[in-house]
């Protein structure tokens, strides 16, 4: 008899299912009903069949053996080890959908400071492919200065200044939106332009 899958010394992730198949022949009995098929991890028992899949092995090295035994008692064996290590992290997926990269707005006039600026709605999307609740960090450069911090949500709505306030001048914001789960992280990048019309 021999053990098809996995391959010996195969590493796995915990919480991921490992199934276990052998290849058992008896010239004298043929095919063996499933409970004649014995399978055990480190000792103990987690199956029976020529196939089996076995979830919530813990991290760690172990010895997987399968044994068979025909009606007349006689038995053979096979074992590999499999090594399960720490869950691997993935970093989540982040998208801005809205507004398009390179949009331009048209800034209003604050009537009391004078201030010239758009309120612009951004839309993205969020997804951590190991179900962990992600962080947001919006940061804003305008017109190729340092990175200020503006915003911790998915999709805010950001006050984006204009200037110079000369007419027909644009003001340019690169937006980074940092997605993080708190092991890794992802981001996304825009472009805006804010310009002015009087």
């Amino acid at each position: 008899m021999t053990i098809d899958s996995p391959l010996d010394g195969r590493t796995f992730y915990a919480g991921e299912p490992i199934t276990y198949a052998a290849t058992v022949t008896d010239p004298g009995w043929g095919m063996l009903a499933d409970a004649a098929i014995a399978w055990t991890e480190d000792g103990a028992a987690i199956g029976t069949g020529p196939r089996i899949t076995r979830s919530g092995t813990p991290i760690g090295t172990h010895t997987i053996a399968v044994t068979a035994t025909n009606a007349d008692g006689l038995s053979a064996s096979a074992s590999i080890t499999v090594r399960v290590a720490a869950a691997e992290n993935h970093a989540p997926a982040v998208a801005i959908t809205d507004p398009a990269d390179n949009s331009e707005f048209p800034a209003g006039v604050d009537p009391v400071t004078s201030e010239r600026y758009a309120d612009v709605k951004f839309t993205a999307k969020a997804t951590d492919p190991d179900g962990d609740p992600p962080t947001f960090q919006w940061w804003d450069s305008i017109d190729g200065g340092p990175y200020a911090q503006v915003a911790f949500e998915l999709s805010p709505t950001l006050r984006l200044h204009a200037r110079p306030p000369a007419p027909g001048e644009d003001t340019t914001h690169d937006l980074i939106l940092v997605a993080s789960d708190g092991t890794n992280r992802s981001t996304a990048a825009i472009r805006v332009r804010i310009y002015t019309i009087d």
